[in-house]
């Protein structure tokens, strides 16, 4: 009983901080119970709900189903060898699995596929990780005026 309370009132915190701070055509990542993440911009926002442009149509969530909000802050402006090196590796070892699993599977060499694999995962994890520098997100709260 005391859980489902606390979450009642931090619901109804939560909302009433979102319907102050948010602005129409401000890009948003919107948490909707259960864990359900939504990115869209805000079409227009009231005390009782928030309505999205989301793809497939505008999309209105009432503030006691949102669990948490956060603002675009742009793209993220750190340096690029960073995200490179990250997608590198992350495609390194993604590839090196694929590649034995496919040398393994058709009962060829798995090390030299799985040896292809790192070389060619690790090169497009490089650029993928170079060429798309993601999003900066900053919590919507009443003091961040947008």
């Amino acid at each position: 009983m005391r859980l489902a309370l606390f979450t009642v009132l931090l619901a109804l915190r939560a909302g009433a901080q979102n319907a102050d701070s948010i602005r129409a055509g401000t890009r948003v990542r919107v948490w909707e119970s259960p864990s359900i993440e939504l990115i869209a911009r805000v079409r227009s926002v009231d005390a009782k709900a928030i309505t999205l442009d989301a793809a497939d149509g505008p999309m209105v969530i009432e503030w006691q189903r949102v669990s948490h909000v956060d603002v675009s802050d742009g793209p993220r402006s750190g340096p690029r060898w960073r995200s490179g090196l990250i997608g590198s590796l992350a495609g390194a070892i993604g590839g090196g699995l694929l590649g034995v699993i496919i040398g393994d599977a058709a009962h060829r060499n798995a090390p030299k596929f799985g040896a292809a694999g790192i070389g060619v995962g690790g090169a497009l994890g490089a650029i993928i990780g170079t060429t798309q520098p993601g999003e900066r997100w900053v919590p919507a709260t009443p003091s961040r005026q947008l």
